[in-house]
């Protein structure tokens, strides 16, 4: 069973990454909602909770996972390769350069497309408030 799984993921690590990067989305949304919930921080717009309602935000979580899954997963892997194939090598200069090729052209697709997902998820559920937008606004600045 552990080899056919292991030989599966060889022939198509495009699905194993897809699928790692829906989990890691996952598990970051989840944990910062615990440590978020656990410092007593304010609920942002990550945390949005109604009134009375305690715990995680399942709901949230999931609509981070179906986003990781559908763009992001995706988008990182053939992003990745193709500047792997454009700037081949492990030279402190290739590096250098793929790092900043992806903080200057991959990072404002990303975030852009992670917002707009999670802005249409959330489109029939909740109104677009000012801290959404604040955060939308000091996301992109730091980009």
């Amino acid at each position: 069973m552990a080899r056919r799984l292991v030989r599966a993921l060889r022939r198509s690590p495009g699905l194993c990454n897809v699928a790692l990067y829906a989990a890691l989305f996952a598990a970051g949304d989840a944990a910062q909602q615990q440590l978020g919930l656990g410092l007593g921080l304010g609920l942002g717009p990550g945390l949005r909770r109604r009134a009375g309602q305690a715990g995680a935000d399942w709901a949230q979580t999931r609509r981070v996972a179906l986003v990781a899954l559908a763009f992001h997963g995706p988008f990182n892997y053939a992003w990745l390769r193709a500047l792997e194939r454009l700037l081949p090598g492990r030279a402190p200069a290739a590096v250098l350069a793929k790092v900043l090729c992806d903080q200057a052209l991959g990072a404002p697709v990303a975030v852009l497309a992670f917002y707009t997902g999670e802005l249409d998820l959330l489109k029939c559920m909740i109104e677009l408030t000012v801290s959404n937008w604040s955060t939308l606004v000091k996301a992109l600045d730091k980009w």
